[in-house]
């Protein structure tokens, strides 16, 4: 029997990308979920409603949209026509998506209002220029190092990896809300997986699409170029 042939042939399958994908979805729903609940409940416990308030809103109400624009997308993405080879990258993904969520194991840190203001504005900036991607994006969002369908406009035409650069600032934001030699060291620590995860990313579009060699010289990784 060919094995290997038919778990190759599985894995290029819709039946094995939704396996794949309904984990993802159903955490990342929890996680809106619960997210939402917090926020209703300190809303309704808030004595008064101030800058800081709005802000905290502004923010969360653009995480609880940038959770709900993965799960949309995850459940109607284009099926992969090319994936990483070994473990190994799909254990660097799986780090670089949820190591950050270990911030819930520490409490946060008592700060100044300006510390508090410029922690909400980084989350909201993040998280909308994330959801902004995520929309232009669309079917060929991948957790995994796979190709989809090479997307190299609006914000890919400024930097490559536009929703990582979002998710850096929005996680700075949260960053501040914990701000300890522990935390910052996990979200270090979280950054370096990311970086990994993006080179081989970049190895298995390089591999699929030919024009992604001179995209890369065109545009520049996380930063703009200027």
């Amino acid at each position: 029997m060919d094995q290997p042939g038919k778990l190759a042939r599985f894995r290029s399958s819709l039946v094995y990308d939704a396996v794949m994908r309904l984990p993802l979805a159903i955490w990342f729903a929890i996680c809106a979920s619960a997210v939402g609940q917090r926020l209703y409940a300190d809303v309704a416990a808030a004595p008064v409603v101030d800058a800081k308030l709005v802000l905290d809103v502004a923010a969360r109400v653009s995480g609880i949209a940038f959770i709900l624009i993965i799960i949309l997308a995850l459940s109607v993405r284009l099926p992969a026509i090319a994936r990483s080879a070994g473990v190994l990258p799909r254990v660097v993904a799986f780090g670089g998506t949820f190591s950050l969520t270990a911030l819930a194991l520490f409490d946060p840190v008592p700060h100044s209002l300006p510390v508090a203001i410029a922690s909400l504005v980084f989350m909201c900036v993040g998280y909308a220029f994330a959801c902004y991607t995520l929309v232009h994006l669309g079917r060929s969002l991948s957790m995994m190092a796979e190709a989809r369908k090479l997307v190299t406009s609006g914000p890919y035409a400024i930097v490559r990896h536009p929703l990582y650069a979002a998710e850096a600032i929005a996680s700075f934001g949260l960053l501040l809300q914990y701000l300890s030699i522990e935390t910052v060291a996990l979200w270090l620590f979280h950054l370096a997986l990311q970086l990994w995860r993006i080179t081989y990313e970049e190895k298995i579009l390089c591999q699929t699409f030919p024009e992604y060699a001179d995209y890369s010289l065109r545009v520049s990784r996380l930063l703009p170029s200027t």
